[in-house]
């Protein structure tokens, strides 16, 4: 490959990508923080001047500062965001997206949106492709993608130069190859272009990629800018009690992957719980069970500590993994070697060396004795084998140059390279695969600094290697023993179909992204599970309760012939080769008691559950008040904050997140409207932190009838929040 080409100028690189591949772009670049903005609103302001250039954008979570939709919103989101998005450049095509005014020249596709941003944009759901995330390059491809645009990472010292593919290697390593191929065998010319960001993380392994990975290189002062924050969103109790029935599904050597959002940090927080509260996490379990563990933890999982630990295999990589690192949780290291594995697997080994893993190695013929070459090559490369140890006429030369024999069958011989070869810790293993990453600005932090045994360890790669088997089968799904993948969902049908990412009247709310692929690869697995988690319940949009478990649903994402595990805040139904009948008895034993005569009526019109039958009485008392007093002696010692992960908010924003929205909620109905008019005349007590909380507002000292109003508005919302 040649050297890159180094354009002096956004618009010098706009050129040069025109003169490359022509009048008709086809942009594929990659989701979230990975996408170089200043660059793509280059590209399309060109497009916007210039109606004769075609322009197409395929990407995915198109993001933007959230906008400020009233006052009181915009007082609370003001300072928020010159905190977290300081320096952030907005997508001018977003921008012109929401607003309708994309040119007709210009096309912009997604396969994955922001929850729910996206749900009143009409061009966004015109123009949004259906498409799991380990086709996304094929899609790509056939869309005829000619120019790839990436974000890039950079390391330098006096060696020169090191580039990585930070964020979002994800796409990019399975696409940049496909496209060569197609250009080599004639077909149309493409460009692929690497912008720098020296504030993105540089992540290791197979994210960093040579300075001739690109055709055009772009490293121009004033263009750093943080990464996108993504802060944490709090957990509520419901939310809590899906986390600690889903940290007692993982069993202990096991394999994890969550996701982004309140329900995958309540995951790391019951699995930390689970690690160093035991005797209290499992006592809260046998409350959420009214006295019982659910058979489902020990037939799927274990109530032990992590012992041996957890390995993370992810699509996503979420701040989530560091927290299990730091508590001793995520720490299985895995190795691409049979041998190794096998011996991991086995006798529940870390990744220390030892007499016993050699002795085990020539007992099952992993190496020969005496040793050869090759052998030696596999010991050094994995760290068995001390570096310097090197063969010379049939003896092994030792660091400290002494010379033994290398037959390693002969025990005086085994003791003496025991004690002058063997290394002390494996090498080259990993307790983290993963996609991409996304997150708060206090994770983007930390990734910039991580400590050499922490980044050697966390594997950011292709898509493909994530979210299925696609390379050595045996190998691949010995190191994801005892998966575990955990997914939201926004409803359940009563027969076990999922509905993740749209709505009943097509239009789509996020996008499936690798949902699909990780239930699939559970099913493919020969000990693993896919558990899809959910809240039972919801409030619509007039504050009415409607239950999250439904009869049936004019969309599916997830199809019932893949049911498997799901989880509520009230337990957990294991659904993989059951009746229907039996389905629908195990779901509606874990949806809110308010609504299981109804759901249960449904079904038993449908001949689909006997007449006689009734839901029994102890799963009759799914309701909050049960929660409340199950997880009161958690509560009680601080053990389930509303933030386990922590959070960029202030201690004010975190009181004003929790109370504000009680403003915009009664104002959706008139019986709210007349809590409101209440509020103003008398607007309760301020609890402790309220004047503070008025102050972050600027609203302490309010002037004039408007500020006023607004001041005995937040002042009665801080009352009703606690």
């Amino acid at each position: 490959m040649t050297a890159a080409q180094q354009p002096q100028s956004l618009e010098a690189c706009v050129d040069a990508i025109i003169d490359r591949v022509g009048r008709e772009l086809v942009i594929g670049t990659p989701l979230g923080i990975g996408k170089c903005n200043a660059l793509l609103n280059a590209l399309y302001q060109r497009a916007c001047k210039d109606e004769s250039l075609s322009l197409k954008i395929i990407t995915a979570l198109s993001l933007a500062v959230p906008p400020a939709g009233s006052e009181l919103e915009r007082r609370f989101m003001a300072p928020l965001a010159e905190r977290l998005w300081p320096d952030y450049p907005a997508l001018d095509y977003l921008r012109d997206l929401v607003a309708d005014q994309v040119p007709p020249n210009v096309q912009v596709l997604e396969f994955y949106f922001p929850p729910g941003r996206m749900l009143g944009v009409p061009a966004a759901q015109r123009n949004y492709i259906n498409s799991n995330y380990t086709h996304v390059a094929r899609d790509m491809m056939d869309h005829g993608v000619n120019v790839l645009m990436q974000s890039i990472a950079v390391r330098e010292n006096e060696a020169g130069a090191r580039y990585s593919l930070s964020s979002n290697p994800d796409v990019t390593l399975d696409l940049v190859p496909m496209v060569r191929q197609r250009v080599e065998a004639g077909g149309a010319p493409a460009v692929t272009v690497g912008m720098v960001n020296r504030r993105l993380p540089f992540m290791g392994q197979d994210a960093i990629v040579p300075a001739d990975y690109f055709d055009l290189l772009v490293d121009l002062p004033g263009y750093d800018h943080e990464p996108f924050a993504m802060p944490a969103s709090p957990v509520s109790l419901a939310d809590h009690a899906i986390g600690l029935h889903a940290s007692g599904l993982l069993p202990d050597g096991g394999t994890l992957q969550i996701g982004i959002g309140s329900l995958g940090d309540a995951i790391v927080h019951g699995c930390c719980l689970r690690h160093e509260h035991n005797s209290d996490w499992r006592a809260a379990l046998k409350g959420l069970g009214q006295g019982h563990l659910s058979p489902a933890v020990e037939r799927y999982g274990g109530t032990r500590r992590f012992d041996t630990g957890l390995y993370g295999a992810s699509e996503m990589f979420v701040e989530g993994f560091l927290t299990l690192w730091d508590r001793g949780v995520l720490k299985r290291h895995v190795y691409d070697d049979h041998w190794l594995e096998a011996w991991q697997e086995q006798r529940g080994e870390g990744p220390a060396v030892s007499r016993e893993l050699l002795e085990w190695l020539i007992e099952e013929g992993a190496v020969d004795t005496p040793l050869n070459l090759s052998d030696l090559d596999w010991l050094t490369h994995f760290g068995i084998f001390r570096p310097g140890v090197s063969l010379e006429d049939g003896e092994l030369v030792c660091p400290d140059g002494q010379r033994l024999g290398a037959n390693l069958e002969d025990p005086p011989t085994l003791a003496a390279v025991e004690a002058a070869c063997l290394g002390d810790r494996l090498h080259h293993g990993r307790v983290l695969q993963a996609g991409f990453l996304l997150g708060s600005a206090r994770y983007y932090e930390r990734l910039r600094n991580l400590p050499d045994a922490l980044f050697s360890a966390i594997d950011m790669t292709a898509i493909r290697e994530v979210n299925r088997l696609s390379g050595d089968r045996a190998l691949e799904a010995r190191q994801r023993r005892g998966a575990r993948f955990f997914n939201s969902v926004m409803k359940m049908t009563l027969t076990g179909s999922a509905v993740s990412d749209g709505l009943e009247d097509g239009r789509v709310v996020s996008g499936v992204g690798g949902q699909y692929d990780f239930v699939s690869l559970a099913h493919g697995l020969p000990d693993g599970r896919s558990v899809l988690m959910l809240r039972s319940t919801r409030r619509d949009s007039s504050g009415a309760l409607e239950s999250n478990i439904v009869p049936a649903y004019g969309h599916t994402t997830i199809p019932r012939h893949l049911r498997d595990v799901v989880v509520t805040e009230y337990g957990i139904a294991g659904l993989r080769g059951q009746s229907d009948g039996e389905v629908i008895k195990r779901l509606i034993a874990v949806s809110d008691a308010r609504f299981q005569d109804e759901l249960l009526s449904w079904a038993q019109k449908q001949g689909k559950v006997e007449s006689g039958y009734r839901t029994p009485d102890a799963q009759r008392a799914n309701t909050p008040e049960h929660l409340s007093k199950a997880l009161a002696p958690l509560r009680q010692k601080e053990l389930l904050p509303e933030y386990p992960l922590g959070t960029d908010f202030t201690d004010e924003e975190v009181i004003l997140a929790r109370a504000l929205p009680r403003l915009k909620s009664a104002a959706g109905s008139w019986r709210g409207r007349l809590q409101l008019l209440g509020g103003l005349i008398n607007p309760g007590r301020l609890p402790a932190g309220g004047q503070a909380c008025l102050q972050r507002m600027d609203l302490a000292r309010p002037h004039g009838l408007r500020e006023q109003l607004m001041a005995r508005l937040v002042h009665w919302a801080l009352s009703r929040s606690g």
